[in-house]
């Protein structure tokens, strides 16, 4: 069964780390969990060699630091003139771009020149 350690997100973030290792955990476990609804097999293509760990290891990561960076699920924020905005809701979520790059590939046809 895969697993992301919170040391993983912990060395990919930013600067010093402000969350608490329970609430990182669950968070990485929400991404795991999610990973699995969409590729139901997961954890047996990684034991097979036909995704790789690491893969799931960054993709997860992505996906935890994405929810924390933005934890309380703005949208928008403004002062004055100022405004801005925000991609995600502050749950961890995965683009379907995301599982298609980590998907294995199919064996294209080879091509044969024929002269």
């Amino acid at each position: 069964m895969i697993t992301v350690p919170v040391d993983e997100i912990k060395d990919r973030w930013p600067g010093p780390f402000p969350f608490d290792d329970v609430y990182v955990y669950k968070q990485i476990e929400d991404a795991l969990t999610e990973l699995r609804e969409h590729i139901p097999d997961l954890d047996a293509l990684v034991d097979s060699g036909q995704i790789g760990e690491e893969s799931v290891t960054k993709l997860v990561a992505k996906a935890v630091i994405g929810a924390l960076r933005n934890s309380e699920g703005f949208k928008t924020e403004s002062e004055g003139d100022y405004s801005y905005s925000r991609f995600g809701d502050g749950f961890v979520w995965f683009r379907d771009s995301d599982i298609e790059r980590l998907l294995p590939r199919k064996p294209s046809a080879t091509w044969r020149w024929v002269l």
